[in-house]
């Protein structure tokens, strides 16, 4: 990585991911793969990417050498997971939305559609992949016959959460330009953080009731044991 990138990230042990820059375009590199959209999903994710991950890897061929991509299969549910994650956590960006359409489409007949459904299912986020799922559809003209669990009976639900979207900006960024600085009391910062994200949650729930309860408990654990460590 630090051979091929003009800028590399300080990465710390408790870091989720790191980055590096490429041709000015920041690459992120995740080590460790969690959710909060559902506690179904929290407790199944781990065993569900061991069973994955034993399949076929995907080669892809570059000038510095062969690199093993995951399986299709995957990565189209674990790219929607990491939005979905993004989404209930304070929000998303339509870059990432569409980053997991066109995998979607592009590899529409390398990936198993059944296993696909079994998985979503498995999880526990078949509600929320339907809502994401028919906005691509009804709002930015995904091919319906290639999305799993379209249903247009939740076209409403689907144009609220594209509302939610661009009220909360990409990784809420909106909410983040309310934030105090880094030099404010931590405990002070903490709870403007806590305050901003009510609304967020309150929005939500018309759409995603119970996970956004779930998500909204996991956000109180994260924040206590973040003050802990400082």
């Amino acid at each position: 990585m630090k051979s091929i990138a003009s800028s590399v990230e300080e990465v710390k042990d408790d870091k989720q991911h790191g980055a590096f820059t490429y041709k000015e375009v920041c690459v992120e590199i995740h080590g460790t793969i969690h959710s909060f959209i559902s506690k179904k999903c929290a407790a199944e994710l781990r065993s569900w990417c061991v069973d994955r991950l034993k399949g076929e890897p995907v080669v892809f061929h570059s000038r510095l050498g062969d690199i093993k991509m995951p399986p299709r299969n995957f990565d189209a549910l674990y790219v929607f997971i990491h939005l979905a994650t993004h989404y209930m956590g304070g929000g998303v960006g339509l870059r990432q939305i569409t980053d997991w359409m066109m995998y979607l489409h592009k590899n529409y007949n390398e990936i198993d559609i059944e296993m696909l459904k079994n998985d979503i299912q498995r999880l526990g986020i078949e509600k929320v992949w339907r809502v994401f799922g028919t906005m691509a559809v009804n709002e930015f003209g995904f091919p319906a016959n290639e999305m799993p669990f379209y249903d247009d009976k939740v076209s409403k639900k689907s144009t609220i959460l594209l509302r939610h979207i661009f009220k909360t900006g990409n990784f809420g960024a909106v909410q983040k330009e309310k934030h105090l600085s880094s030099k404010s009391n931590k405990y002070l910062k903490k709870f403007v953080t806590f305050i901003g994200q009510i609304p967020i949650y309150i929005h939500n729930l018309r759409v995603f009731p119970s996970e956004t309860a779930y998500c909204f408990v996991e956000f109180i654990k994260d924040a206590f044991v973040e003050m802990k460590r400082k």
